[in-house]
């Protein structure tokens, strides 16, 4: 005996179909609304053919504020010099000019105290001192030697030279194989007092206390 169940129709809903062609329609109507709102609300100004009128040529680097031009060159560049030794004594500037390679100039410095141009200085040396260590330079009030406390080969081996400002000429005068033999010290021992320091106690003065180059320049 058959169910009755098979024979009767199936009474569950049925989805409605939806055909392409709404979907299509509503798409496009989206799109369309999408463009309209992404759309400038003025329409652009087409190029002038004419070219605008020549203005004022400023040079690389300068900027005017107000009525003010500025010289933005050296920071845009960076600033080509460094280590800085100046000699009261002889009223004179030291330092290094950075590039392809490293020289030692040196210039007078104004008695006035006023701005110095460092482009007027004049190397000291043909030395590149890119390819060598220089810690420290020490120029003693008379003549025309310098002290160097520098290496031979940047491997930091550090020895006292000497270097004639007028001829050019550089000298080793140490030689030894540590970095921290000469070493500039400015604290006094407990056991002795600095040259020139008042004398607080009875201690003696210190004999070591005076720098080698100081102590040769003498």
């Amino acid at each position: 005996m058959s169910s009755s169940r098979s024979s009767l129709p199936s009474t569950r809903p049925q989805a409605p179909r939806v055909g392409a062609r709404p979907l299509l329609a509503a798409a496009v109507v989206a799109a369309a609304a999408l463009a309209s709102a992404c759309a400038p609300p003025n329409a652009s100004a087409p190029y002038p053919e004419a070219e605008p009128p020549m203005g004022e040529v400023t040079p690389p680097g300068i900027v005017r504020y107000y009525e003010r031009a500025v010289d933005l060159g050296p920071i845009l560049e960076g600033f080509p010099y460094e280590r800085f030794e100046a000699s009261i004594a002889r009223q004179r500037l030291f330092f290094l000019e950075t590039g392809e390679g490293y020289t030692l100039k040196s210039m007078e410095l104004p008695a006035s105290g006023g701005p110095v141009d460092l482009r007027a200085a004049q190397a000291i040396s043909d030395v590149d001192w890119s390819t060598r260590s220089l810690w420290e330079l020490h120029a003693p009030a008379e003549g025309s030697t310098l002290w160097l406390h520098a290496d031979a080969r940047n491997d930091e081996r550090m020895n006292l030279w000497t270097l004639d400002t007028k001829s050019g000429a550089l000298a080793q005068v140490t030689t030894t194989t540590t970095s921290r033999l000469f070493r500039r010290t400015t604290r006094a021992s407990p056991t002795c007092r600095a040259p020139g320091r008042p004398r607080q106690s009875s201690a003696p003065a210190c004999a070591s206390a005076r720098s080698p180059a100081a102590a040769s320049a003498r």
